[in-house]
């Protein structure tokens, strides 16, 4: 249902008359709230669980769960676009060097900026609604996350525009996960964060410890159990194997 409309203009040089023009249309839709995890995980222990990984090479790697099983897997490829990122920042440090100091309060260089601030969006957007359609196509009504933590540089030496692009990568993830967070709503999903700690070193059916080996070889990523695995020899490609056990936060 419509409730208003709001007309704004904003200057942009590449519309007639400098300024382009939008209608936006707000429109409200009655969603039940999704009940608790646990909840549901009692009400149906076989529930289907949608756990995504969030990286950098690969923005997001999902994996169905039906029945304690895996069901499917799909992936996000982001190597094009930290590669666009990266060289637009480098053309940002490399100006900034040829004009010597920057002003206090200036904005320097605002339409590469800008360019990055909609590549990164725009990605979090069409990452959120891959995730949120798996997660339909599935029936699963939980998305589980890792709990993400503090930013941590990385140790190798990089340039400038590496760190950087490293860095916003990893924000990147943030986004994902607030977009996914009100896309799923939206259809009755629940989403919920799982700490990560061991959840590759133990095995989800015996809860022992093991080893866990993930190789990244091409095509596809695989998962190959170590010593204190048990159970069936089911590979699960880049993911926890024990994040759909407790989809709660940790």
């Amino acid at each position: 249902m419509a409730k208003s409309l709001t007309v704004y203009g904003k200057r942009d040089k590449r519309y007639p008359g400098g300024v382009r023009y939008a209608l936006h249309i707000p429109m409200e839709k009655s969603v039940d709230k999704p009940r608790k995890a646990e909840e549901q995980r009692r009400a149906n222990p076989q529930m289907p669980v949608v756990a995504v990984d969030l990286g950098v090479g690969r923005l997001a790697v999902m994996g169905a769960f039906v029945e304690g099983r895996l069901a499917a897997t799909r992936f996000v490829d982001g190597r094009a676009l930290n590669h666009r990122r990266h060289r637009l920042l480098t053309v940002i440090h490399r100006k900034r060097a040829q004009s010597g100091r920057l002003q206090p309060g200036v904005q320097d260089n605002a339409n590469l900026w800008n360019k990055i601030r909609n590549l990164d969006e725009n990605a979090a957007k069409q990452t959120a609604v891959t995730i949120v359609r798996f997660a339909r196509e599935h029936g699963a009504r939980v998305i589980v996350f890792e709990h993400l933590r503090r930013y941590r540089p990385p140790k190798e030496k990089m340039s400038k525009s590496g760190r950087k692009n490293h860095k916003r990568a990893y924000w990147l993830r943030g986004k994902i996960m607030e977009w996914v967070r009100d896309l799923a709503f939206r259809e009755g999903i629940l989403t919920v964060e799982r700490n990560p700690a061991y959840t590759s070193q133990v095995c989800p059916h015996c809860k022992v410890l093991g080893q866990l080996a993930v190789h990244m070889q091409e095509p596809e990523p695989s998962v190959q159990r170590g010593r204190g695995f048990c159970g069936d020899d089911e590979p699960v490609p880049e993911m926890d194997e024990d994040i759909r056990v407790s989809p709660q936060r940790g």
